[in-house]
């Protein structure tokens, strides 16, 4: 049995009349219209997924964020804490009891000292009415943590939620490598009745404002337009608030943004 090959079938219209040439323009037409409103449909659809996947991320960040904030009972919870810490306070256990001791002597003096912990502003201009001061603590002369003291344990400013959000942020760490920045992981949280702390591993560098004010820097370059679409993408995509100059550290050395201040959006 001999197999024949299938032909290459060619559709010739043949425009005989004027007449022929119309209807041939009406149907050219009608697939050009017919392919925009498929375009159109497809276009929607999409814009339906994406609408759908925010909704979803939003749904899941929102979860995240209940489980590290709220207790089984529904009560706030008032501590957290990660393994970074845990680990710290086995090599230094009278860490916090030493900082709670002296950290008000700061105020006074601009620093305070005892045994081998040193604690220093980090900005000392840096004060707002949602903190304190973000203190810099160093153990036999390293520095090694960063302590933000809050002034209102309420959310969405309280230490835990800022603790929460962070971390469930920490997730878009590498969408933010492109734009050579990342998110502040927070390492402890405790909120207290009248003050609430925020710890976190220290990082090297300068407030972005404080670089930014620079006569070198500006606004138009490479580091500032980096930060804009840092911002632009935690807005619209996760909705929170807070962002500005003051809550980034840049690090000339490593071109780095560290975002190390965020509070809840309002979904």
């Amino acid at each position: 049995m001999i197999k024949k090959k299938p032909v290459n079938k060619k559709v010739v219209i043949v425009i005989k009349s004027p007449g022929n040439k119309e209807k041939l323009q009406k149907y050219l037409n009608q697939l050009n219209q017919k392919k925009i409103i498929e375009k159109k449909l497809s276009s929607q659809k999409q814009v339906q997924l994406n609408k759908k996947n925010k909704a979803g991320a939003e749904k899941q960040k929102h979860v995240q964020l209940e489980k590290l904030r709220v207790n089984k009972d529904g009560s706030s919870k008032r501590l957290q804490l990660n393994s970074f810490f845990k680990k710290i306070l086995v090599k230094h256990p009278t860490l916090i009891k030493d900082f709670l001791e002296i950290y008000g002597k700061v105020r006074i003096f601009g620093f305070a000292q005892k045994k081998g912990m040193q604690i220093n502003y980090f900005n000392p201009k840096d004060n707002s009415m949602h903190h304190d001061h973000l203190y810099k603590v160093s153990i036999k002369g390293k520095t090694i943590l960063f302590v933000k003291v809050v002034k209102h344990a309420l959310p969405p400013t309280d230490a835990v939620s800022q603790y929460a959000l962070h971390n469930v942020l920490l997730s878009t760490d590498p969408i933010l490598k492109k734009w050579g920045c990342k998110m502040l992981s927070y390492s402890f949280a405790y909120n207290g009745k009248s003050e609430s702390f925020l710890v976190a591993p220290f990082q090297e560098g300068v407030l972005l404002e404080k670089w930014l004010s620079n006569k070198k820097a500006n606004k138009s370059n490479d580091v500032y337009q980096r930060f804009l679409k840092v911002e632009r993408f935690l807005k619209t995509t996760f909705d929170v608030r807070d962002l500005s100059p003051r809550n980034v550290i840049y690090n000339p050395k490593k071109n780095e943004l560290v975002v190390i201040d965020l509070m809840h959006g309002k979904k």
